[in-house]
C-alpha cells in the first residue's frame, strides 16, 4: 500500500484500511482487557489477501506508545516440519530487542530470568540461541521421558512469557498463517492461554479459513480453549463491500465516486473484493498504462474497454506469476531460489544457494525490490543496494556491516507461491536437493545447528534424486538428529516425520551397513508415532525393532520404551505385561499367581540380609557403581513399572520394591537405585520396621543427592516425606522435603510428583494444626500449578481441604457441610464413586470424620470413619493413613456406652484396642508426632473405664505433649476433652480453665466456627469479649476448699504433682529469660528501621520485665524466687501486653520480620519470645495461685480470708487476660 504524493510518478494507493472499523474496534477492546490483566486470544480469519496481517498491523500502530511489547512470527508452508518456528521467530526478535537495553536494565533482566528459568534455561537456549547472550551459558538439561519433557518445556515457556507480560508492558504475540502451524506450537499456545497465572497477554492469530476444516488441528485447539474457558474473540474478514471498493478507487484516483464508479465495478468483478488483489490489480493497470495520469487535466484517466480486453486473470496467484515473468531472467532466478528458502530469507543464505557473492545476488534482487514484490526487513539493506550495479562487481561503503545478515520477506504469501510456481515440477526436487547440499556443506564447515531443520527439509524434498548409498545414509543420520532435536522439544508429531523420512532411506543394505542407525530410527519413530496418537503406525515399527534387535538386552530396551508409553496413556495392564516379558529376557521372573507372588516376596525379603552381609545400611552410600548393562536395564524397567503395578496388580508391588533393592545391594548402584531403596523402605514401614525403614529412606535421600538423577529426584523426596519421615522425624520437617520435591518436579517435568508434593504439603499442614490462615495461603499458591498441570486427583483433594478450612472458619452453610454457595458438596461427593477415585475418597472421608468429631456429631463421625477404614490400603503407609486409628479411637471412645451389653462393650473395646495399639507403636517410634495422640487416647480410655485420677494426669500430659510438638489443634482438643471430663465430674471451675484454653487454642488455629460452637454450648465456661480469643487465661489446676475438687485421698497425689510442676515452670522461666536476653542482643545486631526497632525493643523489654518479676528478681537479688505477689503483678503485666499486641499487629510485625531474620526457625524463635514469652510466666502464675490455695487449705481458717482476697486480686488482675 505505497503512497506517492507526486501523481505523475505513481498511483497513490491510500495508506489506510477500508471496511475494517468494527474489526479494529474488537481488537482494541481485547487489547484493553489484556492491558488490565487478562489473557486474551483474538483470531482473525479470512481468505488469502483479505488483510488479516494489515488489521494486526493497524492494532500495532494504535497501541504504540502505550508500553506494549508487540512481537510477531509467521508460519511457513514450506517449513511446517520446523517445530515452534513461528513462536521462536517472535521470541528471538524480542530477545534481540532486549539486548539493546542499557547495562543495569539488562542485569536486572538477567537476574530475573535466571531465577525464573532455574536449571532449565538450556531448553529455551536450544530454541532461542540469542538468549544465551543475556543469561549466559546454561547447564545441560537431563534427558527425560516423553511426558516429563513436554511438561518441562511447557513450564519453561509459560514462565518465560510471564517475565515479559506485565502490567507495565503488556505483551502482544501475533502469529500469522496458523493454518500452517505445527501441532507442537498449537499445543503450546493452548497451554499458554489456559495457564491460570496468565495475564497481560494478547495472542493474536491469523489464518485462512478456507484451509482449516473441522479436522484441522487448529479447530481442535480452538475447541479445547473454549472448553477451558479461555477468553476468545473471533473475527472473520469478508471481501470488501462495493461501497468500500468505490471509496478506495475514488481516493486513489483523486476523483469523486461517481466518476470512478464504472472502474470500481470492473475492479470488484475481477478481484472479488480481495484487498491484496485490488492493490496489485491497480498497480498493474497503472504500470501497463491502462490507468494514466494526464498532466494537462491534472487527473487520472482510464479506458474501460481496453481494461476489459486486457485478459487479466481473476486468479491472484496466476496474476502474480504473470507479473513476475515480466522481470528479467536473473531476477526471476533469484526470486525462485528465495521462494524455496521461505517467506523470510537473509542475503547470506540466498547467496549461498545462488552460489555467487552476496553483492551479485543483491544486484539481481534489486529489481524485485523496485517492483515491491520483495520488501527489506532492516535498514542495512540500503548499504547493499546502494552499491553500483556492475554484475556483482560493485563494492560496499567502507565500514558497512556484513551483508549476509540483511533480511527480506515476500510482499505476500501469494507472491511467494507465484515465485515458487515459476519452477517446473520436475526441477523442484533437484533445486531443493542442491539447496540442501549447499546448506549441509556450510554446516560441515562449523556452523551451528540452528539451520539443521532447514537443511534436512530441503534434502528430504530432493531425497528421491539421491542415488549414492553413502549419501542416503548421511541423510538418514541427519533425519535421526533432526528427529531427536524435535523430540527433545516435545514436538512428537514433527519428530515422527523426520524418523519416518529416515526409515524410508534405510533398505536391507542400510541395515547391514549401519544397524545401530536403522534400529534407532525405527525405535524412535515408534515412540513418536505412539506419542502423536497414532498407535497403528507405531506398532509395525515396534515389531521391526523387536525382530531386528540383535540381543535380548536390545529387545528388553524396546519393551522398556513401551512401558513408558503405556504409562502415559494409563494402559497399566499392558505396561505390566511388557515388564514381565522384558524382565524374563533378563532372567527375572514376575509371577502371576498370588501364591507364587507371596512365595517370591518371602524369598526376596530373606535375600536382603544376605546381600547386605556385614555392612551397615549407612555403608551402602559408598557401594560401587553398577556395571552390568543387564542389571541396569532391569532396574530401569522395575522403576518404570512400579507405578503401573499399583494400578494394575497391587499384589506385585512389594515384590517389585524388594527386588529393586536386592539388585542394587548385590551388584552396585545405578542412577535409579535411590528409588529402589526408598520403595523398599516403604515395604519395611508396612511391616512395622520403622528404624530400619528410616535408615534405608535416609540412604535413598543421600544417594539421590549424590547421583542427581532427574527421573527419580522428586519421587524420592516426596515419598520420603510422606511415607518414611513421619514415623521417625517431627512432621514439620516433611514440609521442607515436600517443597524441594515440588521444585525438583517442576524443573524435571515430573508434574505428577510435583503435584503430589503440593497436595501432601497442604494436608500435612492441616494434620499438624498449622494456622488455618497460613494453610489457606498455601492452597492459593498451589492451585494455579495444579490447574495448569490438570492433576485432577490432587486438585480435588486440595479443593476438599480448602472447604474443610472454610468450614472451620465458619464460611460454609453449616457445621455439617462443605458447601458454601459456590462449592457443591453433593456434586463433589458424587465423583468419589468413579473408578480409580479411591485415593481421593479416603482423604475426603477422613477429613469429614475429623470435622464431625470436632463438632460433637459422633454418630456421623463413626459412619464416615467406617467409610475411610477400608480405603486405607490405597493410602499405604502415608501420613494421612495414621489419622484413621487416632480418630477412630476417639470416636469410639466418645460413643462407648457404659450401660451397653457386655458383648457390645467388648466389640467397642476390641476395636479401640486395635487402633490404640497402632498409635502406641508409632508413639514409641516417633514421640514428636504420636505421643500426644497416644496420651489422649489413653486419657479417654481411662475416662471410660472410670479411672479419674489417671484420666486427670493423662489429659494434662497430652496437652503438654501436643504443646511441645506444636500440634496446636490437638492441644486445643485435649483441653476440650479435659474440660468435658471435669465438667462431668462437677468441677466447673477446673472445666472453665480447660475450656478457656481450648477456645483460645482453636482461636489461634483459626477455627472460628469451633470457637463459636464452644461459646454457644458452654457459655458459662468460655471467656467472652474481644480479648477472649487472643489472651490465654491463667489456669488453676485444683483449688481445694472450693467444694468441687477431688476427695482428700486424691489431693495428696495432686499436691505432689503440683510441686513438681512449679519446679518445672521455674526452670522454663529461667530458660525463657536467658533466650530473651540472647534475642535482645541478636536484634541489636540486626539492621532495622528505627521505628520498627523501637517496637521490637519494647516487646522484648515487656517480656523481660514480666519474666524478671515472675521470678521475683529485683536489683539486689541474684537468685530468682517465685512469690505470690509476683504472680499478681505478672497477671497485670500480661493483660497489658495482650492488649498492646493484637493478632493483627503480630501478623504485621511477622511480615516485617521475614526479611530481617535469617531463616524461619530464627523468626519463629523471635516471635515466640517477643510476643509470647510471657506465656511461660503466666503458666507459672497459675501454678502459684493454685499452690497458694493448697497452702491456705493446710493452714486453717485464720489465714484463709486474706489469701482468698489475694486470689480475687489475681482473678481481677489476670483473669480477663
Amino acid at each position: 500500500m505505497g503512497s506517492d504524493d507526486d501523481r505523475g510518478h505513481g498511483l497513490p494507493i491510500p495508506q489506510k484500511l477500508y471496511g475494517r472499523d468494527a474489526e479494529i474496534a474488537a481488537l482494541l477492546a481485547a487489547w484493553e482487557r489484556a492491558s488490565r490483566g487478562a489473557a486474551e486470544l483474538a483470531l482473525i480469519s479470512g481468505h488469502a489477501g483479505t488483510g488479516k496481517s494489515a488489521v494486526a498491523s493497524e492494532l500495532h500502530r494504535a497501541i504504540a506508545g502505550h508500553g506494549a511489547r508487540f512481537i510477531s512470527g509467521k508460519f511457513d508452508q514450506l517449513h511446517r516440519s520446523v517445530p515452534y518456528a513461528s513462536l521462536a521467530q517472535a521470541l528471538r526478535d524480542l530477545v534481540r530487542h532486549l539486548l539493546t537495553e542499557r547495562g543495569e536494565a539488562l542485569s536486572r533482566l538477567r537476574r530475573k530470568l535466571a531465577t525464573t528459568l532455574g536449571q532449565s534455561g538450556q531448553v529455551l537456549v536450544d530454541l532461542l540461541p540469542e538468549l544465551e547472550l543475556i543469561i549466559g551459558p546454561q547447564p545441560p538439561v537431563p534427558e527425560l521421558g516423553a511426558a516429563e519433557s513436554q511438561n518441562r518445556l511447557n513450564l519453561v515457556f509459560q514462565s518465560f512469557l510471564r517475565v515479559f507480560a506485565t502490567a507495565d508492558h503488556p505483551l502482544v504475540l501475533f502469529l500469522d498463517d496458523l493454518q500452517w502451524a505445527d501441532l507442537a506450537s498449537l499445543r503450546l499456545l493452548t497451554l499458554l492461554l489456559s495457564d491460570p497465572e496468565r495475564g497481560h497477554l494478547l495472542v493474536l492469530g491469523a489464518y485462512r479459513d478456507d484451509e482449516v476444516d473441522a479436522g484441522h488441528p487448529l479447530s481442535a485447539a480452538r475447541a479445547e480453549l473454549r472448553k477451558a474457558g479461555a477468553s476468545m474473540v473471533e473475527i472473520t474478514l469478508a471481501p470488501l463491500r462495493p461501497a468500500d471498493v468505490h471509496q478506495l478507487l475514488a481516493d486513489a484516483l483523486g476523483c469523486g465516486p461517481e466518476r470512478s464508479a464504472a472502474l470500481a465495478a470492473l475492479v470488484l468483478d475481477k478481484t472479488q473484493g480481495n484487498p491484496f488483489f485490488i492493490n496489485q490489480f491497480l498497480v498493474s493497470l497503472h504500470k501497463d498504462h491502462l490507468i494514466a495520469f494526464d498532466p494537462q487535466s491534472g487527473a487520472f484517466s482510464w479506458d474501460l474497454d481496453r481494461i476489459g480486453r486486457a485478459g487479466i486473470t481473476d486468479n491472484v496467484v496466476d496474476f502474480m506469476a504473470k507479473k513476475l515473468r515480466r522481470l528479467s531472467p536473473s531476477a526471476q532466478r533469484v526470486l525462485t531460489l528465495a521462494a524455496c528458502i521461505g517467506h523470510k530469507f537473509d542475503l547470506g543464505t540466498l547467496a549461498l544457494v545462488d552460489e555467487r557473492p552476496p553483492e551479485a545476488t543483491a544486484a539481481d534482487l534489486r529489481e524485485a525490490l523496485r517492483e515491491g514484490v520483495v520488501l527489506p526487513l532492516d535498514a542495512e539493506h540500503r548499504y547493499v543496494h546502494a552499491a553500483p550495479d556492475h554484475g556483482g562487481e560493485g563494492g560496499l561503503p567502507a565500514g558497512a556491516i556484513a551483508v549476509s545478515y540483511v533480511s527480506y520477506r515476500f510482499l505476500h504469501d501469494r507472491v511467494q507461491q507465484a515465485a515458487y510456481s515459476l519452477v517446473d515440477e520436475d526441477r523442484k526436487q533437484d533445486l531443493h536437493l542442491r539447496i540442501g547440499r549447499l546448506m549441509l556443506a556450510r554446516r560441515e564447515l562449523g556452523e551451528r545447528d540452528e539451520h539443521l531443520f532447514d537443511t534436512v527439509n530441503h534434502l528430504n524434498l530432493g531425497a528421491s534424486r539421491i542415488a549414492s548409498p553413502d549419501e542416503r545414509t548421511i541423510l538418514a543420520r541427519l533425519n535421526l538428529a533432526a528427529g531427536m532435536k524435535a523430540k527433545a522439544s516435545a514436538a512428537y508429531d514433527v519428530a515422527a516425520g523426520y524418523f519416518g523420512a529416515g526409515v524410508s532411506l534405510v533398505d536391507e543394505e542400510g541395515w547391514a551397513q549401519d544397524h545401530e542407525l536403522a534400529f534407532a530410527l525405527h525405535l524412535e519413530g515408534a515412540d513418536c508415532e505412539f506419542l502423536s496418537g497414532r498407535s497403528a503406525e507405531a506398532e509395525p515399527l515396534f515389531n521391526v525393532s523387536l525382530t531386528r534387535a540383535r540381543t535380548d538386552l536390545d529387545r528388553a530396551h524396546v519393551y522398556a520404551r513401551r512401558i513408558l508409553l503405556f504409562n502415559t496413556v494409563a494402559r497399566f495392564d499392558e505396561s505390566v505385561r511388557c515388564a514381565r516379558t522384558a524382565l524374563a529376557l533378563l532372567g527375572i521372573e514376575l509371577p502371576e499367581r498370588e501364591d507364587r507372588i507371596q512365595a517370591a516376596l518371602a524369598a526376596e525379603l530373606a535375600e536382603v540380609p544376605r546381600n547386605l552381609a556385614s555392612r551397615q545400611i549407612t555403608d551402602l552410600f559408598d557401594a560401587p557403581e553398577l556395571k552390568s548393562p543387564e542389571h541396569k536395564a532391569a532396574l530401569t524397567i522395575l522403576t518404570n513399572v512400579s507405578a503401573a503395578i499399583l494400578g494394575a496388580e497391587p499384589s506385585l508391588h512389594a515384590l517389585v520394591c524388594v527386588k529393586h533393592a536386592n539388585i542394587s545391594l548385590k551388584h552396585g548402584h545405578a542412577e535409579v537405585s535411590a528409588w529402589g531403596y526408598l520403595i523398599y523402605a516403604i515395604v519395611l514401614i508396612e511391616q512395622g520396621r520403622y528404624a530400619e525403614a528410616y535408615e534405608f529412606g535416609r540412604l535413598a535421600m543421600d544417594l539421590d543427592e549424590k547421583m542427581g538423577c532427574a527421573v527419580v529426584s522428586s519421587k524420592v523426596k516426596s515419598s520420603f516425606a510422606v511415607f518414611i519421615s513421619p514415623y521417625r522425624e517431627p512432621l514439620r520437617r516433611s514440609f521442607a522435603y515436600l517443597a524441594q520435591a515440588h521444585r525438583d518436579g517442576r524443573e524435571t517435568g515430573d508434574f505428577q510428583f510435583a503435584s503430589y508434593s503440593l497436595l501432601h504439603g497442604i494436608t500435612s499442614r492441616l494434620s499438624h494444626g498449622v494456622a488455618l490462615g497460613a494453610v489457606s495461603e498455601e492452597i492459593e499458591r498451589s492451585l494455579p500449578f495444579l490447574q495448569r498441570t490438570s492433576d485432577v486427583m490432587s486438585g480435588l483433594i486440595v479443593a476438599s481441604s480448602k472447604q474443610m478450612i472454610a468450614n472451620l472458619r465458619g464460611c460454609t452453610l453449616g457445621h455439617h457441610t462443605l458447601s458454601d454457595g459456590v462449592f457443591d458438596e453433593d456434586e463433589f461427593s458424587a465423583t468419589l464413586s468413579a473408578p480409580n477415585h479411591e485415593f481421593m475418597a479416603a482423604f475426603y472421608h477422613i477429613q469429614r470424620a475429623q470435622l464431625a468429631y470436632l463438632y460433637g456429631d459422633h454418630e456421623r463421625a463413626r459412619a464416615l470413619i467406617a467409610l475411610a477404614e477400608p480405603l486405607r490400603p490405597y493410602l499405604a503407609s502415608m501420613w494421612m493413613s495414621t489419622e484413621v486409628p487416632f480418630y477412630a479411637s476417639l470416636i469410639l471412645l466418645a460413643l462407648s456406652p457404659p450401660e451397653a451389653p457386655g458383648a457390645e462393650q467388648a466389640r467397642y473395646a476390641s476395636e479401640i484396642a486395635r487402633h490404640a495399639a497402632d498409635v502406641a507403636a508409632w508413639a514409641e517410634s516417633c514421640p514428636e508426632n504420636f505421643r500426644h495422640k497416644h496420651l489422649l487416647i489413653s486419657a479417654e480410655r481411662a475416662r471410660v473405664s472410670g479411672d479419674d485420677a489417671a484420666a486427670t494426669d493423662l489429659y494434662e500430659e497430652a496437652i503438654k505433649a501436643a504443646q511441645e510438638s506444636e500440634f496446636l489443634h490437638h492441644e486445643a482438643l485435649s483441653n476440650e476433652l479435659a474440660a468435658r471430663f471435669h465438667l462431668a465430674k462437677g468441677r466447673t471451675n477446673i472445666a472453665r480453665m480447660y475450656m478457656a484454653d481450648a477456645a483460645h487454642g482453636y482461636a489461634r488455629w483459626g477455627a472460628e466456627a469451633k470457637v463459636a460452637q464452644l461459646h454457644e454450648t458452654h457459655a458459662e465456661l468460655t471467656p467472652q469479649g474481644p480479648a477472649a480469643e487472643t489472651a490465654r487465661p491463667p489456669r488453676r489446676t485444683m483449688i481445694p476448699g472450693s467444694g468441687e475438687g477431688p476427695d482428700p485421698i486424691e489431693n495428696s497425689r495432686l499436691y505432689a504433682a503440683l510441686e513438681e510442676k512449679v519446679r518445672e515452670r521455674t526452670a522454663a522461666l529461667e530458660e525463657a529469660q536467658a533466650r530473651v536476653i540472647r534475642l535482645e542482643r541478636e536484634v541489636a545486631d540486626k539492621r532495622m528501621a528505627g521505628g520498627f526497632a523501637r517496637e521490637i525493643e519494647d516487646a522484648l523489654a515487656g517480656a523481660k520485665l514480666a519474666l524478671a518479676r515472675a521470678l521475683g528478681q529485683d536489683e539486689s537479688s541474684s537468685r530468682p524466687c517465685l512469690t505470690f505477689d509476683s504472680g499478681v503483678e505478672l497477671g497485670k503485666l500480661h493483660e497489658q501486653l495482650s492488649l498492646r499486641f493484637s493478632d493483627e499487629e503480630m501478623e504485621r510485625m511477622s511480615g516485617r520480620l521475614q526479611h530481617i531474620f535469617a531463616n524461619q526457625e530464627e523468626l519463629d524463635a523471635a516471635l515466640r519470645l517477643a510476643f509470647k514469652a510471657t506465656d511461660h510466666a503466666l503458666a507459672a502464675a497459675r501454678e502459684i495461685v493454685s499452690l497458694s490455695g493448697v497452702e491456705d487449705g493446710a493452714r486453717g481458717g485464720a489465714d484463709r480470708p486474706e489469701r482468698a482476697s489475694g486470689r480475687e486480686e489475681v482473678d481481677r488482675g489476670s483473669g480477663s487476660s
